[in-house]
């Protein structure tokens, strides 16, 4: 099982033993990069990370400044061309991201406008839209709602706890055929 870590492992500046804790226990931890599983001989990519913020397009924070504006941003910049990079690599029937921080605001409904820019960045959402990925799922927005759109189009879920209100969900996701390759449909959004 794939998963990020996320803000309060990093809060506690314990998210290295919190990651060890969890690939000893056999989790695939994920940071700017991806990991590929067999799903019934359809392929399954997925790429991911904590992401952090910065902001969405025409309300964002810019790499002007102090520095440690600058660094704030370089930090999104930096995870966002390497979750880009993972995402391209993969050769896989269906590409998942997998973030902590959101994509795109769309999922953000319900936050308050003014913390926006601490719960997501639209670099991220610029990152899957150029690989195309074919879902983005993330958390972190608890008060958020479910379904939203990148600016290209990729379909996004926040399965944050209270957004969704159970401890998972299920996406059920159709490869396209071999002779179709069309677009990855989604069948069934269900817990």
């Amino acid at each position: 099982m794939p998963i990020p870590q996320g803000n309060h492992d990093y809060h506690s500046d314990a998210e290295d033993e919190i990651g060890g804790v969890l690939r000893d226990a056999g989790v695939t931890v994920l940071e700017g990069d991806a990991t590929v599983l067999d799903c019934g001989g359809t392929t399954l990519g997925v790429a991911g990370g904590k992401g952090f913020g910065g902001g969405f397009e025409g309300r964002c924070a810019s790499d002007f400044g102090e520095p440690e504006m600058k660094a704030f941003i370089r930090h999104t910049k930096d995870f966002a061309a390497r979750l880009n990079a993972s995402l391209t690599d993969l050769d896989t029937d269906v590409t998942i991201a997998l973030t902590h921080y959101a994509p795109c605001p769309d999922t953000l409904e319900g936050e308050p406008l003014e913390i926006y820019p601490f719960l997501g960045s639209y670099l991220m959402g610029e990152a899957i839209d150029s690989a195309g990925a074919d879902l983005a799922i993330h958390g972190h927005a608890h008060k958020g709602t479910e379904k939203g759109l990148t600016s290209g189009g990729i379909r996004v879920r926040n399965v944050a706890l209270p957004v969704i209100q159970h401890a998972y969900a299920m996406y059920c996701l159709e490869a396209p055929e071999a002779a179709d390759r069309g677009p990855v449909r989604e069948r069934v959004s269900a817990w």
